[in-house]
């Protein structure tokens, strides 16, 4: 195996790694508050985050009263954008 290859290889695996420990550190906190499990997040258990109680209504884009993972995400990511301000 050439040393560019290597170095390559490397790199994209170091990228990957970041990747997924960034991603596993959001699923958790949607793992925490989603209590029951059903991959939605209730309004009673948006309750546990104050902050996301606060977001909710901007937060339910489809508004059918959950979050799901994808709405999570994207509330994560303005908040992520807004602090960056």
């Amino acid at each position: 195996m050439k040393v560019t290859d290597l170095i390559t290889t490397s790199a994209f695996v170091a990228s990957f790694a970041f990747a997924a420990s960034t991603l596993a550190g959001e699923t958790d906190h949607f793992a925490q508050l989603d209590t029951d499990g059903n991959g939605m997040i209730s309004t009673e258990e948006a309750a546990a985050d104050p902050k996301l109680s606060q977001g909710w209504a901007a937060a339910d884009a489809n508004k059918d009263g959950q979050l799901e993972r994808a709405e999570f995400s994207a509330l994560e990511e303005k908040s992520k954008m807004e602090m960056g301000k």
